[in-house]
This record gives C-alpha cells, sequence and structure tokens, in this order.
C-alpha cells in the first residue's frame, strides 16, 4: 500500500504537496532558483565586504581624482587639437584607400573622450570633476549603498514565491 492511503485524511505525507506550494515537479525548479540566490548573495556579500575593505586604505583625503581629471582634460584637448588639424587631409587619404578592396574606418583621436563625456551626462552626473576625496564620507556612503542593496534584496526574496 502507498503512504497516502494508509495516512489519516489531515495528515500530509511527503508526496504530497502543501496546499498553496508548487507540485512536486516544480521542487526542481525552485531548489535552482534557490541556490541561484544564495550563489549571487554571496558574490554580492563578498564584493560589498572587499569594497569596504579598499575604503579603509583610502587616505584622510585626496586630490588624486582631481589630478587625473586634469590630466584627461589635457588629453582631451590635444587630441581634439589633432582631429580639428587632421581631420580634412586623413579623410581624403580613408578616401582615396577606401576605393581599393577592403576599407578603412576613420578613428578619432578624442573619440574617446566624447564618448566618456556623453556618457558622463547620459548617467546625469554634474560636468564637473570631484575636487577631492573624503574617505569618511566615501565610507558611510559605500555602507548606505550596500544596506539599501541588500534591503532591496531581501524585498524581492520575500517577494519571490520560487522560493
Amino acid at each position: 500500500m502507498s503512504p497516502e492511503a494508509t495516512a489519516p485524511p489531515n495528515v500530509r505525507t511527503e508526496s504530497t504537496p502543501r496546499a498553496g506550494t508548487a507540485a512536486a515537479g516544480d521542487n526542481g525548479i525552485a531548489q535552482s532558483s534557490r541556490a541561484r540566490w544564495d550563489r549571487t548573495l554571496s558574490a554580492l556579500e563578498t564584493l560589498y565586504k572587499d569594497v569596504e575593505r579598499r575604503s579603509l586604505a583610502l587616505p584622510s583625503f585626496s586630490l588624486w581624482p582631481f589630478a587625473t581629471a586634469f590630466w584627461n582634460t589635457i588629453k582631451f584637448e590635444l587630441c581634439f587639437f589633432l582631429d580639428m588639424f587632421l581631420w580634412l587631409p586623413m579623410n581624403a587619404l580613408i578616401f582615396l584607400r577606401n576605393r581599393l578592396p577592403g576599407g578603412w574606418r576613420y578613428r578619432s583621436f578624442s573619440g574617446r573622450y566624447w564618448r566618456y563625456a556623453l556618457t558622463w551626462f547620459w548617467r546625469g552626473e554634474t560636468p564637473t570633476p570631484p575636487l577631492g576625496v573624503i574617505r569618511a564620507l566615501v565610507t558611510f556612503m559605500v555602507m548606505v549603498h550596500a544596506h539599501n542593496r541588500f534591503r532591496a534584496i531581501g524585498r524581492r526574496i520575500y517577494l519571490d514565491d520560487t522560493l
């Protein structure tokens, strides 16, 4: 006799699914979903721990972001000058070369910096470079960001019916 036949009607056996839950065949899907969530959460936790550890290695105050932005500005201006100066000769050379089989593509010297600037504006960031980094502020912002992300993930897990 099967366990369902010998069990009293109000006792649930292992093979009968609980009311409101997935069928027995969906158990593998739920377990794979749960395993995926576990892997994602552990990877995210490792990432944020690493970021927090690295933020402790920052100096109290640093002007390095300003120096980096200044250097990138100089490179952009030089590349933009080269683009303006060589635009006509390079395009003429590429036009003549493309008359033969095969093709050359014109690549701008300053195109990379234009792309960075447009991406910067597209993301809604301010068009001014940072003047410095203050470690206490960075550490606080990283902690708040990590806690908000984990809170959002907790809400998503709570609402996920497959777990």
